[in-house]
């Protein structure tokens, strides 16, 4: 069963991994692309730790069992880790944000 969970948790961190990559002048128009392109210009590079790729990759793959095996039911545990593997990618990301000097005050 697919559940908005799943797609706010991908959305967000696919949001935050865009602004990202938008800020080093790399414009992405699908979710894969910005995978691959994350990997090559923030992990490979060392800016991020490769277990940020992890929480990119095993988050929308979450995400597409939910949307297309039918036989797929997400775990409270597996939802709890979910969100605090969320909650440190958009930290990490915040983090990388500001020292490149952008004001994350909304103002």
């Amino acid at each position: 069963m697919k559940t908005p969970f799943s797609d706010h948790i991908i959305y967000t961190i696919l949001h935050a991994t865009k602004a990202a990559l938008i800020l080093g002048g790399i414009s992405v128009e699908s979710h894969s692309a910005a995978r691959r392109l994350f990997g090559r210009h923030f992990i490979k590079t060392g800016r991020f730790d490769v277990k940020y790729a992890k929480i990119l990759n095993t988050e929308q793959d979450m995400r597409y069992r939910a949307d297309y095996d039918s036989m797929y039911v997400a775990h409270e545990q597996d939802a709890k880790e979910c969100v605090n593997d969320a909650e440190d990618f958009l930290h990490a990301i915040e983090h990388y944000l500001k020292a490149e000097g952008v004001d994350m005050t909304g103002d």
